[in-house]
């Protein structure tokens, strides 16, 4: 009976971990002055607060968020592979 509760949770972790290392997470800052449209910019992409962009073809998810900060904006971009920097193939 040990066995089996050890087996089902070393399965469990194991699944844990490929479905971390499946995507990657970048976040970035934005500060904006008082009274400036709430948009995060980036590269081409203008995403209001609140709003999602879902790039097929890169294989990205980018969404705008407001930061805890005042004057603050976050974007949160979400890869389905790993994250490299100046890499413009998609997955």
């Amino acid at each position: 009976m040990m066995n089996n509760n050890l087996l089902g949770l070393s399965l469990l972790l194991m699944s844990s971990i490929m479905q971390i290392a499946d995507g990657a997470i970048l976040r970035q800052i934005f500060h904006i002055s008082p009274g400036e449209p709430e948009i995060c910019k980036y590269e081409k992409l203008e995403i209001r607060v609140g709003e999602e962009y879902n790039d097929t073809d890169m294989c990205k998810q980018y969404s705008c968020e407001k930061s805890n900060r005042p004057n603050e904006l976050l974007l949160g971009i979400l890869s389905c592979g790993s994250m490299s920097v100046d890499v413009d193939k998609g997955c």
